[in-house]
């Protein structure tokens, strides 16, 4: 039900990315979206070779209608899940996976782009840091109460006010 409800939404949203948020980005429910039907392309193939290779298509498809994360998002959401009862694989992997994706972004810019390098550093660095926090979940529910609960409700819509007011203030 969740695949067909990712998959039916594709359409409308490729249909629609010149006017999502005025970039030439889609945003990261679409890199999350990719990722999901990845990994239900994996679990439905007998043929795990098959399956990686699914994968690996849907990554390069994340990477041409230009997905937050791109290739990267969707590759590393296929390990975290492929890996999920081998912490030592999935870390492995993943770092192998941002480093490659690094210093094959790099290698496409200029020394003179210097912020372009900055930039895809800062985001391999996130990447890892996601790493960092799924190894640490030991797969327990942990405290809950209504003002926890209220606090991850709010926590989106207010770092996204903040990031624009931060736009509109300095430009």
């Amino acid at each position: 039900m969740l695949l067909f409800a990712a998959i039916s939404q594709i359409p409308a949203m490729l249909l629609f990315k010149p006017y999502l948020n005025g970039e030439s980005y889609l945003n990261v429910f679409f890199t999350l979206a990719l990722g999901l039907i990845a990994i239900r392309f994996y679990d439905t193939c007998k043929d795990k070779k098959v399956g990686v290779t699914l994968v690996i298509l849907t990554s390069i498809i994340a990477d041409l209608i230009h997905t937050d994360y791109g290739m990267l998002g969707v590759l590393l959401i296929s390990v975290f899940y492929i890996f999920k009862n081998d912490k030592m694989k999935m870390a492995i992997s993943s770092v192998v996976l941002i480093l490659l994706n690094y210093l094959v972004n790099i290698t496409s810019f200029t020394m003179a782009n210097l912020t372009q390098i900055t930039y895809q550093l800062g985001l391999s660095l996130f990447a890892l840091s996601s790493l960092i926090l799924i190894l640490c979940y030991n797969g327990k529910l942990g405290k809950s109460n209504k003002y926890i609960k209220m606090g991850f409700y709010l926590f989106y819509p207010i770092h996204l006010l903040a990031f624009y007011l931060v736009r509109v203030i300095f430009g």
